[in-house]
C-alpha cells in the first residue's frame, strides 16, 4: 500500500506523473513527456527520493523528456524503463549516477548536447558508481559528451561490480579530450575493485 504522504506531494507534481500503483512490493510510476522542453530534473529526483524505499518501476511514456542536472539514483532495486519512443535528453554536460544496487536502464535513447565535455569526470550518460548487480540494456546513447557507459569506484575505492551492460547501441560519441584515446563508449574506472562486468552490445556507429 502506497502511503497518503506520498500522494500529497504527488499531487504537486501531477503534471508530470500519469500514474501510480502498487504491484506487490513495488511501486509502479508512470511519468509523461515534458511540454516545451521543460525540465524535469527536480521532479524525477523527487520521486527517487521520496516514496518509500521499496522496489521501484519508473516508467516513461513515449515522448521527449529534458535534464540539465545529474540524476541520482542511491535506493535499491530501481528500474527506469522506457516504453516506444522515449528520448532523455541530457542538457548540459549531465547524467545519470547509479550509487545502487539492483537497478536496470532499459529501453531509452540517450541524447547528449552534441559537444564534447572538456573534463574526463563529466559528460557521460550514465555512471555506475560503486553500483553493484545493475543492467543496462536495450539503449540508445547518441552525441553524448563524454563516456557514454562509465565505471568508477565511489569514495576511490567501491568498485562496480556484477553489473551487464548489453544490447545497447552508441551512435556519434562526441567525446574527445585527449590525443592519446582516453575516451570511449564504455570504460571502467582506474581503481578501486571491478569484478565480473559483462558487456555485450551493438555496433558503434561513428
Amino acid at each position: 500500500m502506497i502511503k497518503s504522504n506520498n500522494i500529497i506531494f504527488f499531487i504537486l507534481i501531477f503534471s508530470f506523473v500519469n500514474c501510480i500503483s502498487a504491484n506487490n512490493d513495488t511501486i509502479i510510476i508512470h511519468l509523461s513527456s515534458a511540454k516545451n522542453k521543460e525540465d524535469i530534473t527536480d521532479n524525477l529526483q523527487i520521486v527517487l527520493n521520496k516514496l518509500d524505499k521499496k522496489p521501484l518501476k519508473i516508467i516513461l511514456s513515449k515522448g521527449k523528456y529534458y535534464i540539465s542536472k545529474n540524476i541520482l539514483i542511491n535506493r535499491k532495486s530501481t528500474a527506469l524503463v522506457g516504453e516506444k519512443d522515449v528520448e532523455v535528453y541530457f542538457v548540459n554536460n549531465n547524467g545519470i549516477i547509479l550509487q545502487n544496487e539492483y537497478t536496470i536502464v532499459e529501453g531509452i535513447t540517450f541524447r547528449g548536447n552534441g559537444k564534447s565535455s572538456e573534463e574526463f569526470y563529466s559528460g557521460y550518460a550514465i555512471l555506475l558508481n560503486g553500483a553493484k548487480h545493475c543492467v543496462i540494456k536495450n539503449n540508445i546513447f547518441e552525441n553524448i559528451a563524454g563516456n557514454n557507459v562509465f565505471f568508477y569506484p565511489r569514495n576511490g575505492r567501491i568498485g562496480s561490480s556484477y553489473n551487464v551492460v548489453s544490447n545497447n547501441q552508441f551512435i556519434n560519441p562526441k567525446f574527445n579530450i585527449s590525443t592519446n584515446g582516453d575516451e570511449g563508449a564504455i570504460i571502467l574506472g582506474y581503481s578501486g575493485q571491478i569484478m565480473n562486468i559483462v558487456i555485450i552490445n551493438r555496433k558503434q556507429h561513428d
